[in-house]
């Protein structure tokens, strides 16, 4: 009778502690599971309590192909600093770093890259799914 009363507490213990009630992190690519799981710690996470508590991902469009692009950086030699224009009164300063100039789709392209100049000497994240050492970019074959 001991051994029965013992195996029912285990097996209610055992039931109590699965982990049906926790999602698992959803997310295609790695980047995308890392950043949801960023939201999801409490220490880490910009939202509210009350948001945090029903999060279930962020939404993300799907990864195309398409858009993954080789450009050409043309950096702009002695621009000027300026105060860009954002949506609150905030004018933080920048200044135009380059172009890159890719195709998409058959289309040329130049994109404009600007550089802040607030705090210049904080290291930039990467959120390329590249690796960028020094300059050069090592592609990862798909």
């Amino acid at each position: 009778m001991k051994k029965n009363l013992l195996l029912l507490c285990l097996m209610t213990a055992l039931c109590s502690c699965n982990s049906q009630g926790k999602r698992a992190l959803i997310g295609k690519t790695e980047y995308q599971q890392k950043l949801n799981a960023s939201y999801k710690d409490a220490s880490t996470s910009p939202l509210k309590k009350k948001d945090l508590k029903g999060f279930k991902g962020l939404d993300f469009f799907p990864v195309d192909s398409i858009f993954i692009v080789t450009a050409t950086l043309v950096k702009t030699k002695n621009a000027p600093t300026f105060e860009m224009a954002t949506t609150t009164d905030r004018k933080p300063l920048y200044k135009e770093y380059g172009t890159l100039n890719f195709t998409l789709k058959g289309t040329a392209c130049e994109l404009t890259i600007y550089r802040s100049q607030d705090d210049p000497l904080t290291p930039r994240k990467n959120h390329l799914e590249v690796e960028i050492k020094a300059g050069i970019m090592v592609f990862e074959k798909h």
